[in-house]
């Protein structure tokens, strides 16, 4: 059941679709599709919520068609947590903390810091005749009381990067991801709407769900191996000023066409982003960080924060080995035995090949009063499979997986 709401959260009713998408991310922001006859369009929807789903989505694309069969409606538009890519720094800055609280103080900071971006209206003489009186982007901004978090962060913001990209890429790295509870300001003056943030991580299943021909409850399976851009190691350098040079260890002085500068180095590896059957070879990059924008910070500290940068990026130069399955609601229901970022296992008996992986994104396409389910489970842990016997292999994922719980306002 697909629900309507006004710009300030009132209900419009139920929507009589004719077909709805609803896609769902746990590395990425999700998004939604809903087709409908003009009879049921309201010009009052601003957001959709799929019923016994967490996400809403903002209507964000409105497109009208006359056709020969009737006059039709398609809303699309991104799940609200989406919203907090509407700010960003414009400055290098790091976050340090080693409990669960002082984490939920900086996710609530990155989003204060990026959605209440001031700069000065005046250099020297000149005015900015067009500098913006507020920087109100969101109603309000709180991270969930009831949700796990990961219990210690040293994350270093990029200047220029959105936040929400920002958080979402360092949840990934750790094992988790976020969606949002809307907050609705009903006072007749905007903004309208509030974001309650909601990290998760998921639960591993892989001993109680499967999937796969054997067990009938699969309409198609594809697999897919691509080894062309992975990264295992990485060279780390930062750029470092004078007064770090003074007490780090370990420093480099290059003379260059800007002049003289120091460098300091660190190194990631994972043994899982490897190639296969190559006799342990780690292709190598090299990754320029920015996270030394605080002249304070302890070479240790520094290391650290540079390591986790070389970490998520290492995600895009992952191994791509995914597994795309049609689902079918048999002995395994979705939202029920298993959802998004929990682990399963698939069975390949053709390929002679099982896997456990996590569910990273969920397809739902509702139409004719049927529901097709397609997940995508990603960085696949192997086992290899005999004709008599299985037996574990090896591969891991970037995990880094660590809990805590949440709380509220900034």
């Amino acid at each position: 059941m697909i629900k309507a709401l006004s710009k300030t959260g009132t209900a419009l009713g139920y929507i009589d679709f004719i077909e709805s998408q609803w896609n769902r991310r746990f590395n990425g922001f999700g998004d939604f599709s809903l087709y409908m006859p003009i009879s049921e369009y309201d010009s009052n929807i601003k957001y959709i919520q799929n019923i016994d789903r967490p996400e809403t989505g903002i209507v964000q694309k409105i497109v009208y068609e006359q056709k020969p069969e009737g006059d039709f409606v398609t809303l699309s538009g991104y799940f609200i947590e989406a919203l907090l890519n509407w700010g960003a720094l414009w400055k290098d800055k790091n976050y340090t903390a080693t409990t669960a609280a002082g984490v939920r103080t900086h996710i609530r900071r990155i989003v204060r810091d990026g959605m209440t971006l001031t700069v000065p209206p005046t250099i020297g003489t000149y005015t900015d005749p067009e500098v913006k009186p507020t920087n109100t982007q969101l109603y309000t901004f709180s991270l969930n009381a009831s949700m796990p978090t990961p219990s210690t962060m040293n994350l270093a913001y990029v200047k220029g990067t959105p936040c929400g990209d920002t958080i979402l890429s360092w949840l990934n790295a750790n094992d988790y991801s976020m969606t949002a509870n809307p907050v609705w300001n009903t006072s007749g003056t905007g903004p309208y709407l509030g974001i309650d943030l909601v990290t998760y991580t998921g639960t591993d299943r892989t001993s109680s769900v499967f999937f796969g021909k054997p067990y009938a409850n699969v309409a198609s399976v594809e697999y897919v191996l691509d080894e062309s851009a992975e990264r295992a190691e990485y060279i780390l350098v930062q750029e470092i000023n004078g007064t770090q040079a003074g007490t780090y260890s370990g420093v480099t002085t290059l003379s260059t066409s800007e002049g003289t500068k120091q460098y300091v180095f660190a190194h990631t590896y994972t043994v899982a982003n490897t190639p296969s059957d190559m006799g342990g070879s780690y292709p190598m990059k090299v990754l320029y960080t920015s996270a030394g924008s605080d002249p304070s910070i302890s070479q240790a500290d520094l290391a650290t924060q540079m390591r986790q940068e070389g970490r998520i990026d290492m995600l895009d130069n992952y191994k791509l080995e995914t597994v795309t399955v049609d689902v079918l609601q048999n002995s395994f229901i979705y939202l029920t035995d298993y959802d998004l970022g929990d682990s399963v296992s698939i069975v390949i008996p053709e390929i002679n090949l099982t896997f456990t992986a996590q569910i990273m994104e969920v397809y739902e396409v509702q139409s004719n009063n049927n529901l097709a389910v397609q997940i995508v489970l990603g960085t696949p842990k192997r086992k290899t499979r005999s004709k008599g016997a299985k037996s574990n292999g090896g591969g891991t994922g970037l995990q880094f997986s660590q809990s805590g719980s949440g709380v509220n306002i900034w």
